[in-house]
């Protein structure tokens, strides 16, 4: 009686193991097929409402042709009151980025669908990938007055520096061309357009605040 005992008692045992491993391995393969991949562009969105009343932002999201998928981490979206940083990355405007994540979504008040991505924070070196082609780096600095620019994949040609309107305000061409350069004293407040020629045949824009 005993023995037949132990027998049932390990057969309960070996049956609640199997049962907890399918489940493990059911849960993890669901949690796999949740996590996807977004290839897109950073944008600048407004926030959808959830609450009422609604009090009015601006979040950062992954745009593609598809949708706008905010970013979210930890729960809690990135609201554009400072840089995008992720992984130490510093991300701008219209970087194009693939981010691997889990897709929610959700309705506002309004009952319109948006979309998020929930990164883990554990995994974002494995999540994140930056694809900018030329990784050009355009800083202006409010104390020194003078806008700083690298290139880290070619070097710098020339540079024309125009207004919103077209208007050339100055031309710089170096002779000793470098990946990262600078342009002080600068005698122009407002919106300026760079247009960065490159070495390697390229030649790129970029809009900087002059103040």
């Amino acid at each position: 009686m005993t023995t037949k005992n132990q027998a049932l008692t390990t057969l309960r045992i070996f049956l609640l193991t199997f049962f907890l491993t399918l489940t493990s391995l059911s849960s993890n393969a669901q949690n796999e097929e949740e996590m996807e991949s977004i290839t897109g562009k950073i944008a600048e969105i407004s926030n959808p409402c959830l609450d009422s009343p609604c009090i009015p932002g601006i979040v950062y999201a992954l745009k593609n042709d598809t949708a706008n998928f905010i970013i979210s981490i930890n729960n809690s979206w990135k609201w554009v009151n400072g840089p995008l940083i992720i992984d130490d990355v510093n991300l701008e405007l219209n970087d194009s980025i693939k981010i691997t994540g889990v897709i929610n979504t959700n309705k506002d008040l309004q009952n319109q669908n948006f979309y998020e991505i929930e990164l883990d924070t554990y995994s974002i070196i494995t999540t994140i990938s930056k694809l900018k082609e030329d990784a050009l780096q355009v800083y202006y600095n409010h104390l020194d007055k003078s806008i700083y620019i690298n290139s880290a994949q070619s070097n710098i040609n020339n540079i024309e520096i125009y207004t919103t309107l077209g208007k050339l305000i100055s031309h710089l061409n170096y002779n000793y061309p470098a990946q990262s350069t600078s342009i002080h004293n600068l005698r122009y407040k407002g919106i300026v357009i760079l247009k960065i020629d490159l070495e390697n045949k390229k030649i790129l824009t970029k809009k900087v605040l002059i103040n």
